[in-house]
């Protein structure tokens, strides 16, 4: 990997060596690979439900309409000039996170944008400009110690958020494009091309786990919108208590941004024949993830107990609202209480 830099992205070699983390580092040396050769990407706990030759039908590249601006989209409202030798779609990525963007769900479940791309899993062709967004936001929020300091988590700095950033902000510097009308919520989950960049509905590389849609529109892996299924748990992550404190208080039972560093660029793999057999490894799997979960937040109770004394009346405040007194604060604390109840009662079972 640090080849890698080292060839193509040379400037960035010293805050790659020092400053980045190892998740980091393989977040980055993904996008460099597709930024440089271009390719298809998918992490190593994914699962394909359709090959990727039949990822993109005629179906996802049909016009659509920003409901709020008016403005249409499609290939022939884009700033390229349509021929048989240009490709429709040079990008490709998937939704991990749709939420109404005038409510508080999305960061309530630790996403920092109410419509977040995953980045288990996307394909591009080479030299594509998010990319070079994205290293130049890279460059930007570790140019010295301090700025990397502050700007210290791996989604936001290298991850999901920062691949969302890097598309969102290049979509409103050319085209003026309205970010949130890409959310599939209230029309079904429909695939959305714009310029060049085509992103996928929820369900296409986030597939709901259950067999009844979710609040975010995520449809079964059975639904033909799924390409991939991933099985990441994110226990990489640092435990995030406004996140795991707010998404208590949510109406949904949608599962936090996934990520997970170990991955594998995708070429040979053949796609799963019976969706029976892929539904029952991918339950026998996020069975296996709710054990291990069980027993890591067992064995984190005490920390727990001291993160929430820690908390002052203003940091309960910006997650809940404020208490208007001591008895609603202790309120707030039995809620809590009551979530690491149904803790012990699962591990009990």
């Amino acid at each position: 990997m640090r080849g890698l830099v080292e060839q193509y992205e040379n400037d960035l070699l010293e805050r790659y060596d020092s400053l980045l983390t190892p998740v980091e580092r393989s977040d980055v040396f993904r996008i460099l690979v597709c930024k440089h050769f271009g390719g298809i990407y998918a992490d190593l706990d994914t699962e394909l439900i359709r090959h990727p030759a039949a990822w993109i039908s005629g179906s996802d590249i049909t016009t659509w309409t920003d409901p709020k601006s008016g403005k249409a989209h499609d290939y022939y409202n884009t700033s390229g000039t349509p021929d048989y030798e240009t490709p429709v779609v040079s990008l490709l990525w998937g939704l991990e996170a749709d939420n109404d963007p005038e409510s508080d769900a999305y960061w309530r479940q630790s996403y920092t944008y109410p419509q977040q791309l995953s980045q288990w899993a996307f394909a591009a062709a080479p030299q594509h400009p998010v990319f070079e967004r994205y290293v130049d936001n890279l460059r930007n929020c570790t140019r010295d110690n301090e700025t990397a300091a502050q700007n210290s988590d791996p989604l936001k700095r290298t991850g999901p958020a920062a691949v969302t950033l890097a598309t969102k902000s290049w979509l409103e510097d050319n085209v003026g494009f309205r970010w949130t009308s890409l959310t599939g919520v209230q029309d079904g989950g429909k695939s959305k091309l714009i310029e060049d960049i085509l992103v996928l509905p929820i369900t296409g590389f986030h597939p709901s786990h259950g067999s009844r849609n979710d609040v975010m529109g995520r449809k079964p892996i059975t639904d033909p919108a799924a390409r991939l299924c991933h099985h990441g748990t994110g226990l990489w992550k640092h435990f995030n208590f406004v996140g795991e404190y707010g998404k208590s208080r949510a109406s949904d039972t949608t599962s936090p941004a996934e990520t997970n560093p170990a991955r594998l660029i995708i070429t040979n793999r053949q796609p799963k024949q019976n969706l029976n057999s892929v539904e029952y490894g991918y339950r026998k799997t996020t069975k296996m993830a709710e054990v291990l979960g069980v027993v890591s937040g067992a064995a984190g109770l005490l920390s727990l107990a001291i993160e929430v004394t820690k908390l002052s009346y203003n940091y309960i405040a910006s997650v809940r609202g404020a208490p208007k007194s001591l008895t609603s604060y202790i309120r707030e604390l039995a809620t809590l209480t009551s979530i690491l109840l149904q803790l012990e009662d699962l591990i009990q079972a």
